[in-house]
């Protein structure tokens, strides 16, 4: 059971609050022959949608956020299988994810077969985007992958990744990630390249980022960068932007969300994120995490500056007796002239909430 109050707005005093709530209910079987069935319904709602029960009793805000059968060491192989609707998260969630921060999450119809062996996992996952067969689809569009986490590379994370559809699409992501420790600092590195086909125009187009963070006390803080790269041309046959395709980019780019779209929401034209991040123990159960951004683009083609602004956010976590999670979050956004540029935001920004999560 999750509920949120959030308000958004800017300087000039157009905003928009509403409180919303997610319902979850699950069910999983485990069955005789390492057979395991899992069903997961939700019911997501804005707070006086609907007015009252009294008129309004179709109940036509639930859906079937998961449902599927797995097969644990399939046919006696070291193979598990899985077949139906279900949530994907591969690595950090930086291409494809679950968006756990929206009510509604993200889940794939498809399949993912996961081998496991001295440490190392491959996993195989195959999801129908788009049937013309349905009358919600006007294309058939797929994503099939390989994500490993590879024991002998130390832990390395490689994938390659394609995205097809009818529309001329036929896109490859390649790339690798390595996350862990070295001393006492923390770490994470990881690039991709994108290559192929994207609605009839050839892509070449690359990602890369790093962290580096350590502990001081009780407060871990962290230095990030990504670079996600942009188009020079806008008019030629060749797009270089970058598609970060189904990722979770609200734990990338800024909690107050102007990047969810990638390559949408910067024009084509790329971006650059510079933050520090620092988290501490409050007291037991109590934390407090304060992030800092600065944007730009990668390119500048067609803009008067490619520095977006800044962002600050600040949350503010609690345990409350072991039942329940408390988080409360401010982000206030200081928009420069390339923000207005690209469509985006013309003036500085807020944002607010306060989520209660209950799970049993």
């Amino acid at each position: 059971m999750r509920s949120r109050w959030q308000l958004k707005g800017t300087d000039n005093l157009s905003s928009d609050g509403h409180v919303a709530t997610r319902t979850r209910a699950s069910l999983k079987a485990t069955l005789e022959g390492g057979v395991t069935a899992f069903t997961q319904w939700q019911d997501v709602r804005i707070w006086g949608e609907e007015a009252n029960t009294l008129g309004d009793f179709n109940a036509d805000n639930i859906d079937l956020h998961q449902g599927w059968v797995q097969f644990s060491a399939f046919a006696g192989t070291a193979a598990d299988v899985r077949l139906g609707r279900q949530e994907i998260a591969l690595g950090g969630q930086r291409l494809v994810g679950a968006v756990g921060w929206t009510h509604q999450g993200r889940s794939f119809d498809g399949a993912r077969v996961t081998f496991r062996d001295n440490n190392s996992t491959f996993e195989v996952v195959a999801a129908r985007l788009g049937d013309a067969t349905s009358p919600a689809s006007a294309i058939d569009a797929n994503l099939i992958g390989i994500y490993a986490t590879v024991a002998p590379l130390s832990g390395s994370e490689l994938y390659v990744l394609r995205n097809s559809a009818d529309n001329k699409t036929d896109q490859i992501t390649a790339g690798v990630r390595k996350a862990g420790m070295a001393g006492e600092f923390a770490y994470r590195v990881e690039g991709a390249y994108q290559t192929g086909e994207r609605a009839g125009v050839d892509v070449a187009a690359f990602l890369a980022g790093a962290r580096l963070g350590r502990k001081v006390g009780k407060t871990n803080v962290t230095l990030w960068y990504d670079y996600l790269s942009g188009d020079d041309d806008l008019g030629d046959n060749e797009s270089k932007v970058f598609d970060t395709l189904f990722a979770t980019n609200h734990k990338f780019y800024g909690f107050a969300d102007y990047f969810l779209n990638i390559p949408v929401h910067t024009a084509g034209l790329g971006l650059q994120d510079l933050a520090v991040k620092a988290k501490t123990t409050l007291r037991p159960g109590l934390s407090l995490g304060v992030d800092v951004h600065t944007f730009s683009l990668a390119q500048d083609t067609g803009v008067t500056t490619a520095h977006l602004g800044e962002e600050v956010d600040v949350t503010l976590g609690y345990d409350y007796r072991g039942a329940a999670k408390f988080t409360c979050g401010m982000s206030y956004v200081v928009a420069a002239d390339g923000f207005a540029d690209i469509g985006r935001l013309n003036d500085n920004a807020l944002f607010m909430y306060v989520m209660t999560d209950v799970r049993f």
